[in-house]
């Protein structure tokens, strides 16, 4: 009898180390002096529609009664990031008819894309009573021409004008931080929305906004715009129309995570009403990537088609601008400023992916004839990985005689199961020699484009702007089966089925990767995934006919990314054993947060050639004395054909199905029993899977293990230090920076036991002048050698979402370096 144990999917090294009842918080600065910044102009409409922009506008959807794919709100909320006393100015083409426009102090806003707004705003620019130093009431912020949005409001208090600027609304930010922006529609005198050239004037619209501007200057006399200020995490447009004159040509701009910035090109996208966004994973199927588009019932595809397939589209995550984000642009002091609020790192890590392997069924990578197996790894700085096992012609994932597996891999161990078939369900035949291929991936970014029904050019082109700088993008939209068994079209070929006549993108995927910039791709004249414009649109699946758009009521994903150097091994496939040989595994996440959904699996396998006689089984998902609530038959994605859930005890963590088999078939005739299962992790303990079984005729000597295991931590405390600076400062000018350090807010338990570090400087060019102005009764030392901060005084304890914020300064050093700011932080899923 034997035992195997492994984990699966996260990031148990540091999950661990956050429960200790030592927890270090540590940040470190690396000062710099470099020159001034130059001026950059726009954030708004004007932004995404600049003076030449050919084809249609697309205004900004404020309707407030649909989610587009279930989760990005169809009113548009816009952030901006403004420095106590700097001055936050606004205005629409709807402020004289009745349209408003609201700001709120920094505070939560709740889920991106979806966001709650507060019961009332700080500053609303039609009133005259506005906070002190700021600017409202009528006249202000109004904008009707094209002439005047190109040209951008004057002073923030009208005493200084620009060529054809407007009298904005304007409000004087009491304190730093992210502010949410909300425009209103018109209550008078709108007119019906319709196909609009960007070139002309901007329609006044009652339920969106055509031309629209948030931008934040200095101060009250100030017409230099601070651009890259201004963000959001959905744009939410409708142009009214569709064919060639509605097609839109814009730009924005995405920052990941882990710091890779994107620039996206729509190159004549025609979606009449659409959402885009970005994430981690697009959409997903079981809490992993699905890596697929999507169909749905409707043209916000709120629901998806078909019923039962277990996928669900991530919510928006990242930080979406209307200016250049480049780092080396003319708005990246900027751009720094709001990424240091967001936590988002300058420079993105590089990630890194180590201790490759195989376990098969058999003894090391060897694997009998249908088994399958385990591929193990561990990585650091990643989001995501790729496994790609080749029949011996390709790698390319998309091959359906090659197996490709990925999915969710933040920094940590990882254990993938493999069934040991090929992309088309068919087990690989035995042979020496398989090579297998796996990556890890971290900047890695999905732009899910809802219901557009027609790209006549293709693309869009998608450029990262640093990193590996390029325009590789990936996409695939054929039909799939889903984690729990689920048919979405024909396997590998058409999304709505075999019979559907919808003409389908040019290329229909691309797992190896294109270049999204290529205006010729192949000699087509075309950008990649070209679908032409179609007659109609029904807003409903899959409706078939040639002359449907195949946008239409669909979530088209595509990604880019980074990635590590990919590691190359081998795997053996043998005749099963003679006799019967019954085994079993367990993969779970090694860590979880009290109330994240646990995934994992449980396998019951037959490594022998004859059947499994006299088979019994047990599973317990949980640890006796402190279990999950509940388990029912929802908590399980997928079941092998003909058992069903039977029990699950919340004393001991057992669970029971029905129509196990007594006999397990042979190896050779699929003779695997695999389950899918969820539960929501308690809020004590470390949580054990356990499996076993036995057969009466297991031959002597058998390899399988009898048994297996794996335990998902419960993380208790998150605690993590950023550090904030100007991008940018003169060389001897007094530099202001702020140290926070925090319990996040995802943490469900006190961090006890807390210990702080600083580092301000470079180990012997340690900067003159720091001191922290506001710290009492808190105290400090700096060490002018190693340039070391330690702190008394400061909280022992934190809880939940608690935060120390201590500002600093220093005088910015004569020698110059490049600016870098650097914290230790602790990252969850």
């Amino acid at each position: 009898m034997n035992t195997t144990t492994h984990g699966f999917l996260g990031q148990i090294g540091r999950a661990a180390q956050r429960q200790l009842a030592r927890t270090a918080l540590a940040a470190t600065l690396l000062l710099g002096a470099i020159g001034s910044m130059q001026n950059a102009w726009a954030e708004g409409s004007r932004t995404m529609f600049p003076n030449g922009t050919l084809g249609a506008r697309a205004p900004m959807d404020l309707a407030n009664n649909a989610l587009y794919a279930g989760v990005a709100n169809n009113r548009q909320f816009i952030y901006v990031y403004a420095q106590a006393n700097e001055y936050i100015l606004a205005g629409s083409s709807n402020r004289n008819n009745g349209g408003d426009v609201f700001i709120y102090n920094p505070q939560s806003f709740g889920a991106r894309g979806n966001e709650t707004i507060p019961g009332t705003a700080d500053y609303t620019c039609s009133t005259s009573n506005t906070p002190p130093a700021s600017y409202g009431a009528a006249g202000r912020g109004v904008v009707t021409t094209r002439v005047a949005e190109l040209a951008g409001p004057n002073s923030a208090d009208n005493s200084v004008t620009v060529t054809n600027g407007w009298s904005p609304c304007a409000y004087r930010a009491p304190t730093t931080g992210i502010y949410g922006v909300r425009f209103s529609g018109a209550t008078s005198g709108a007119a019906a929305l319709a196909v609009t050239a960007a070139s002309a004037n901007p329609q006044v619209l009652a339920t969106k906004v055509a031309a629209w501007e948030v931008v934040v200057r200095a101060n009250a006399t100030s017409t230099t715009d601070l651009s890259g200020r201004v963000f959001t995490y959905a744009w939410i447009g409708r142009s009214g129309g569709n064919g060639a004159t509605a097609r839109l040509n814009h730009l924005l701009y995405y920052v990941t995570e882990d710091g890779y910035r994107y620039r996206q090109t729509t190159n004549n996208l025609d979606p009449f009403a659409y959402a885009l966004f970005g994430n981690r994973a697009g959409f997903l199927d079981t809490a992993n990537p699905l890596y697929k588009s999507v169909r749905g019932t409707t043209q916000t595809v709120t629901i998806f088609a078909p019923a039962g397939t277990g996928v669900t589209a991530q919510q928006p995550q990242y930080p979406m601008f209307f200016s250049n984000v480049a780092d080396a642009g003319p708005n990246d002091a900027e751009v720094e400023r709001v990424l240091t609020s967001l936590g988002i790192p300058h420079v993105p890590p590089v990630p890194q992916l180590n201790s490759v392997s195989f376990t098969g069924t058999i003894a090391g990578s060897t694997t009998a004839f249908g088994g399958g197996g385990i591929f193990q790894f561990s990585t650091v700085n990643t989001l995501s990985y790729q496994i790609v096992v080749s029949r011996g012609v390709d790698f390319d994932p998309a091959n359906p005689l090659n197996r490709t597996l990925s999915g969710t891999a933040l920094t940590g161990t990882h254990s993938v199961f493999w069934d040991g078939r090929d992309n088309a369900g068919t087990f690989f035949p035995t042979g020496v020699g398989y090579a297998f291929q796996i990556d890890g991936r971290n900047g890695e970014v999905h732009f899910p484009i809802i219901d557009t029904e027609g790209m006549a050019f293709g693309g869009p082109t998608v450029q990262k702007l640093n990193g590996a700088q390029d325009a590789t993008i990936y996409y695939d939209d054929r039909g799939y089966r889903t984690r729990n068994g689920t048919l979405v079209g024909a396997l590998n070929g058409h999304i709505c089925g075999a019979a559907n006549t919808q003409p389908q993108p040019s290329p229909t995927h691309s797992l190896l990767g294109v270049d999204s910039s290529d205006a010729n791709l192949g000699g087509s004249g075309f950008f990649y995934r070209r679908y032409a414009d179609q007659p109609n649109n029904p807003n409903v699946d899959c409706q078939t006919g040639t002359d449907r758009g195949f946008g239409t009521a669909k979530g088209l994903d595509s990604w880019a990314l980074e990635r590590t150097p990919i590691v190359s091994q081998t795997l053996d496939i043998v005749p099963p054993i003679v006799g019967a040989d019954p085994g079993t595994i367990v993969t779970v996440q090694p860590s979880a947060f009290p109330g994240q959904t646990v995934f994992g699996s449980l396998i019951f396998y037959n490594n022998g050639d004859t059947a499994a006689s006299g088979t019994t089984y047990t599973a317990v998902i949980g640890t006796p004395g402190s279990c999950p609530a509940a388990l029912t038959a929802a908590n399980f994605t997928l079941l092998p054909a003909g058992v069903t859930f039977g029990s699950y005890n919340t004393t001991t963590c057992a669970v029971t199905f029905t129509g196990m088999p007594a006999s397990l078939p042979a190896s050779s005739v699929g003779g695997q029993l695999i389950f899918n299962f969820n539960y929501v992790a308690p809020g004590v303990g470390t949580q054990t899977v356990n499996t076993t079984i036995a057969a009466t005729n297991e031959v002597v000597g058998a390899t399988a293990p009898n048994s297996a295991s794996g335990s998902t931590v419960i993380v208790l405390a998150d605690v993590a230090a950023t550090v904030s600076v100007p991008a940018v400062a003169a060389p001897g000018s007094q530099v202001s920076g702020t140290l926070q350090f925090s319990n996040l807010g995802s943490a469900s338990a006190t961090a006890f036991g807390l210990t702080y570090a600083a580092t301000i400087g470079t180990p012997g060019s340690c900067p003159a002048g720091v001191d922290f102005p506001l710290i009492a009764p808190v105290t400090f030392v700096y060490n002018t050698t190693t340039c070391q901060v330690t702190f008394t005084g400061l909280p022992s304890n934190m809880a939940p979402g608690a935060l120390s914020s201590l500002g600093f300064v220093y005088t910015a050093p004569l020698r110059r370096h490049h600016s870098r700011d650097r914290a230790d932080r602790h990252d969850h899923a």
